[in-house]
């Protein structure tokens, strides 16, 4: 049914949208800003004797950067698929130091930076298209989006293997494993969302696996 122009000053149903929509968005920024900064304060002081865990720091400041300027887009609407989003994303803010590293340093560094790499490169990309719950914001397929759909996870999986190499605890392999859990959940989502669009159908049927080539 069309809708019938307001009176002027009057709020119609597309403005209480748009407002509850960036109400949610603030927040969602706010949340993440609030865990990035306890992440920080758990991890800086590690970094005098774990130099290496800098390259945990890059990554999520990384990721923390681009979600802080990202442009809006037509989010995903169900609890279910925020909550899946959210968890993915902030689960390993919790994670702490520890040690001493189970393989050697050099080893596990380059797991982290071969995913760094792969994240990095498909969060340029994306530019300022990325998010943290799936929205329309256009579709990429340049760069790794050419050999997987979600890239981006892919880089998370390697990054958090090589940081739970270094900083070995139950606690931090519990963080990981739920995070990588709740990403393959969120890539399910991400589609049922993103093959509404034609355009994201007919990538799908040109890059066949969502995560690791020639496994899933």
């Amino acid at each position: 049914m069309p809708l019938i122009p307001a009176r002027d000053g009057a709020i119609t149903a597309p403005d209480v949208r748009r407002q509850g929509a960036l109400a949610v968005d603030l927040a969602e920024r706010f949340v993440l800003l609030v865990l990035y900064l306890w992440f920080l304060y758990n991890f800086i002081p590690s970094i005098w004797g774990q130099p290496y865990n800098m390259l945990v720091m890059v990554a999520e400041t990384f990721t923390m950067t681009l979600v802080l300027i990202r442009r809006a887009g037509e989010t995903a609407t169900t609890i279910y698929a925020w909550a899946v989003a959210f968890t993915g994303t902030c689960l390993p803010l919790f994670v702490a130091p520890s040690g001493p590293p189970i393989v050697p340093v050099w080893g596990a560094a380059f797991v982290m930076l071969y995913g760094l790499l792969i994240s990095f490169s498909a969060k340029l990309s994306l530019r300022r298209s990325f998010g943290v719950v799936a929205a329309r914001r256009g579709i990429r397929r340049g760069g790794p989006y050419q050999v997987v759909r979600h890239p981006m996870y892919l880089g998370y999986t390697l990054t958090n293997i090589g940081a739970i190499l270094i900083n070995p605890s139950w606690w931090n392999l519990s963080v990981y494993a739920g995070s990588f859990l709740a990403n393959l959940l969120r890539i399910i989502e991400e589609e049922k969302m993103l093959s509404q669009d034609s355009a994201y159908r007919d990538y799908v049927g040109a890059v066949r696996f969502r995560l690791i080539p020639g496994l899933f």
